[in-house]
């Protein structure tokens, strides 16, 4: 939920409550008025009856004596004006303490017009005993509805003085309760606002402490805690993710840097362990020419063999290099090998073209074949055999290296496979220097670490007297 609807929903809820409040207190108000203007309506009503019988006997009393067309249309309305308030009465709702009362009083009203319509039938039918005697009764009557509409408007005065002052309590406990709900409500929106200020600011106080942390070098603080999906807690979000974006490229900047630290003591080992090579490399070139001018082909060949490999170890050992390359220049070591042990040593090479083109640390390969001359079948006195293959695996490249020399135990093997993970520094299978070209297989596992990031994964599989198989798979994301 962004800031914007949360100040949206407390500024609605406010009003709601507030209106809430003045609606109770309007629908108060509203029931104790119709309550006083039930009392009022029946007290004029009877009011009402009492001059409607004045009027009409008067009426009644003028038409007898002048019977007149238009005096006897003033009394008919007269009458119908009785008749109307006699109606209304009826709607009156009667209590035990009023309902004789109200019976007889609507039971007088009834006589009453049932008199005056009695003197208009006997003033048509001109009999005027009748209508003489009927007036007089009419009087009687009206002297009655007069004294029961007094006595009732005082009994209705005295039982709803008391229902008035109900009324008034009504409405001062309203106003009362209208006060505390307007209080509470109140109250109630100052600490919603509180805590809506709270959590804007706060989780903004965390972010600028975090980039002041940051800005000081501290890349290893706790992340921000995100608490909310608004827009401050998206950019608390984006500010972790920033963290740590910087945290692993720092990461990355000190494995490259270990990297190159590495590569530059190699080639700081490669050059003290060899005297002046670039004339040793331009001699033997020149033995290999005068070796084919004599007639020497084979001698040359070998020569040209080790001029080869010396060049692949004076390059930058900086740069990747592809399997390719690895591969002419572990051909080039196989040759040296095999016109050192000749018949003794036989070996298969079986090559995806495909899986060439992936890059690798230089000098990878030559190491691995040569541990496994060194440490396998260089003791054999006939039937050696070594396999070479690299092949395609879609994601990767497999590089699988096996001898039938004289293997090696589970310690052996197991520091054997933490080498080529680079777990172990400076802990090497072939530091016979006379013996090998220097480059340990601990040296390679390292370099492959950094170079990969840890994601090759290299298998050994050995028993003593049965050969060694070393496989390694390569991720194909390097590429020439």
């Amino acid at each position: 939920m962004n800031i914007r609807t949360k100040l949206l929903i407390y500024i609605v809820s406010i009003v709601t409550v507030l209106n809430s409040v003045a609606f109770f207190l309007f629908q108060g108000n509203r029931s104790a008025e119709a309550g006083y203007n039930e009392i009022i309506q029946q007290l004029l009503l009877f009011n009402q009856i009492s001059n409607d019988v004045n009027d009409n006997l008067r009426k009644i009393n003028l038409y007898i004596v002048n019977q007149s067309q238009e005096l006897r249309n003033s009394s008919r309305d007269g009458y119908q004006s009785l008749k109307h308030d006699q109606t209304k009465l009826d709607n009156v709702v009667e209590r035990p303490d009023n309902y004789i009362q109200l019976k007889n009083y609507k039971n007088l009203i009834r006589t009453f017009l049932n008199q005056e319509n009695t003197i208009f039938l006997s003033i048509t039918s001109h009999d005027p005993m009748t209508y003489t005697n009927v007036d007089r009764e009419m009087e009687n009557t009206a002297g009655y509805i007069q004294q029961t509409t007094q006595s009732i408007i005082d009994s209705e005065l005295s039982f709803y003085s008391t229902f008035y002052q109900e009324i008034v309590r009504r409405n001062d406990q309203l106003k009362n309760i209208g006060i505390d709900i307007f209080a509470v409500s109140t109250i109630l929106s100052i600490f919603v606002a509180i805590a809506l200020a709270k959590g804007i600011t706060e989780p903004l106080s965390n972010l600028m402490r975090a980039a002041r942390r940051m800005a000081k070098g501290d890349l290893e603080g706790e992340e921000i805690a995100v608490k909310s999906r608004d827009e401050v807690g998206v950019l608390s979000e984006a500010f972790n993710h920033m963290q740590q974006n910087i945290r692993l490229l720092v990461g990355q900047i000190r494995i490259q840097s270990e990297m190159e630290r590495h590569v530059k003591e190699l080639e700081l080992k490669a050059l003290q362990s060899q005297i002046n090579p670039h004339f040793l490399f331009n001699t033997l070139n020149t033995i290999a020419k005068l070796s084919y001018m004599e007639g020497a082909e084979q001698a040359s060949d070998l020569i040209t063999s080790v001029s080869s490999l010396l060049r692949y170890n004076l390059q930058k050992l900086d740069k990747p290099v592809t399997l390719r390359e690895e591969l002419e220049n572990v051909k080039e070591y196989l040759s040296i090998q095999k016109a050192r042990f000749r018949d003794r040593v036989e070996y298969h090479l079986k090559i995806e073209e495909n899986a060439l083109d992936l890059l690798v640390p230089c000098l990878t390969l030559q190491p691995i074949i040569e541990n496994a001359f060194v440490h396998g079948i260089e003791e054999l006195e006939a039937g050696a055999t070594l396999y070479l293959e690299i092949l395609n695996c879609g994601q990767g490249a497999e590089i699988i290296v096996c001898d039938n020399g004289k293997g090696m135990g589970k310690e052996t093997q197991e520091k054997l496979l933490q080498s080529l993970q680079g777990n172990v520094d400076g802990t090497d299978f072939n530091q016979e220097k006379k013996r090998s070209t220097g480059i340990g297989l601990a040296n390679v596992g390292k370099r492959l670490s950094l170079f990969f990031e840890d994601r090759h994964r290299p298998e050994v599989e050995s028993d003593v007297d049965q050969g060694t198989t070393i496989r390694l798979w390569i991720p194909s994301d390097q590429k020439a």
